[in-house]
């Protein structure tokens, strides 16, 4: 192995334990949609693997 596989071998396991602190809005979910999300009620995604995740509260923020 190379030192630049070894590299990308560490950074996809980091990616696989990730916590998904540092979130960016996307957006608030309204109406029906609210069921096809399982309740929750914010889209945000990680900045840092890129995965979205939904949260149960609206967020204040909006998107310009």
């Amino acid at each position: 192995m190379t030192w630049a596989s070894i590299k990308r071998l560490a950074r996809r396991i980091s990616l696989f334990f990730c916590l998904h602190a540092d979130l960016t809005f996307i957006r608030n979910i309204y109406g029906d949609e609210i069921f096809f999300w399982g309740g929750d009620r914010s889209v945000w995604k990680c900045r840092r693997c890129g995965q979205t995740v939904t949260q149960p509260h609206l967020s204040q923020y909006t998107k310009d």
